[in-house]
């Protein structure tokens, strides 16, 4: 969710990048891992992607199984027909390889993608109906040997009814979450939505209903009975008659959907606060990361951490003076967490990692391209760490697919 700084969901005419890449954070054990002959220093350094076409591409999401399986989607340009596509790549252990998805819609993308194993895996997103005007959620399925469209169900039968899904979870094959927002007709504020697999189609799960504008952008569970959803709500505030962006949070513990409150600065309550991402490694342990905005326009890095009683704020380095924000998360243990996003210096943004080592988050260097460079989602597996962004390209004047990798052959680094 993560959300692209570039494109906001404008549910009358388009739909958005929301980058919601919470895909990393399936709670599934992931395989050993191998060493790999491109494993280069224990550091974030660059790895060549693939690109779909000589257009504008970004990755926006990433799931990884292993050293040698990995998945990350996000948009191209079908330069033939103009119009935003659907892709996806695949890493086999030395390279990324474009992988050619179903194509549906005058326009797609596909925001997020979580993998169970090497011929069971999701992605999500959003296709244009004819028209134009009207999107609605694109789910994809791989069974080893192609990319496949299954049917996404609607909250409402109106032929207007806009859907997008901004985030996926695989639990089991009979048993996947996904998350993102939907609205009656194309100008109504965006409402929560929540589906889920029970292994033979998707379903529209009952949730708390808002009345104001809502989305969720991550899902992440240590379990089948232990599902947290965030991303963020508008709350009006009477004292400063304003209406402020708050963080929320919803837990699934089996039988519903309850919200749970999020932290907020009660000394700024203008600050705005909107979660991308979360990881959850057990029942009294997970992570909720993204921004908060303050009403001079400078945001901050923001994370949230489940003590297993209350969700509480935790420091996070912001290396900026203006504007940054996380928008992913991942973890192998209490102790081995890494979040990413971008972190604005002195002309361009640069690509952002950090890592909680079980006391505290410290920012690790990483490698960005020589002009605006982000990063969106993260995958770790043992021994080798991905992310996945964009970065600006001055000869195509738009944006190309960004690959970062870290691997070691010590799994604890």
């Amino acid at each position: 969710m993560r959300t692209s700084p570039r494109a906001v969901l404008v549910i009358s005419i388009v739909v958005a990048l929301d980058v919601s890449a919470v895909a990393s954070a399936h709670p599934h054990p992931a395989p050993r891992s191998t060493t790999s002959a491109l494993c280069g220093p224990p550091a974030w350094h660059l790895a060549p992607t693939a690109n779909h076409g000589p257009e504008t591409n970004e990755l926006l999401g990433i799931s990884a199984t292993s050293s040698s399986d990995a998945w990350a989607v996000g948009e191209g340009f079908d330069e033939q027909e103009g119009h935003p596509v659907g892709i996806a790549m695949r890493w086999d252990g030395d390279r990324w390889t474009d992988v050619p998805i179903e194509e549906v819609g005058e326009s797609s993308g596909l925001f997020a993608t979580d993998a169970l194993s090497a011929t069971d895996a999701w992605a999500v997103g959003f296709r244009s109906l004819p028209g134009g005007m009207v999107s609605r959620a694109l789910i994809e399925h791989w069974d080893g040997a192609a990319w496949e469209v299954v049917s996404a169900p609607v909250p409402d039968p109106s032929p207007l009814v806009t859907t997008v899904l901004t985030d996926v979870l695989a639990l089991a094959p009979d048993d996947a979450w996904a998350v993102g927002r939907w609205a009656p007709v194309p100008d109504h504020p965006p409402l929560p939505l929540i589906m889920h697999w029970d292994g033979s189609g998707w379903t529209v799960v009952d949730a708390p209903e808002f009345d104001t504008w809502t989305e969720l952008n991550g899902v992440a569970a240590s379990g089948p009975n232990d599902v947290w959803f965030v991303g963020s709500t508008e709350v009006f505030l009477e004292r400063r008659n304003a209406f402020v962006e708050r963080a929320l949070i919803e837990h699934w513990d089996g039988d519903g959907i309850e919200v749970i409150r999020a932290p907020h600065n009660r000394r700024r309550p203008l600050n705005a606060t909107r979660l991308e991402a979360a990881v959850s490694v057990s029942p009294t342990d997970a992570w909720a990361v993204g921004a908060t905005t303050r009403p001079s326009g400078t945001a901050v890095n923001q994370s949230y951490h489940w003590d297993g009683e209350r969700w509480k704020r935790v420091a996070v380095p912001s290396p900026s003076e203006s504007l940054q924000y996380l928008s992913d998360v991942a973890a192998l243990s209490s102790e081995r967490v890494w979040t990413v996003g971008r972190s604005l210096g002195d002309r361009n943004y640069r690509t952002f990692v950090a890592r909680w080592n079980g006391e505290r988050w410290r920012q690790m260097t990483s490698e960005s391209r020589r002009n605006d460079s982000e990063l969106y989602g993260v995958a770790v597996v043992p021994g080798w760490k991905f992310a996945v962004g964009s970065s600006w390209s001055d000869r195509i004047e738009g944006y190309r697919t960004l690959g970062l990798q870290r691997c070691s052959t010590d799994p604890q680094v």
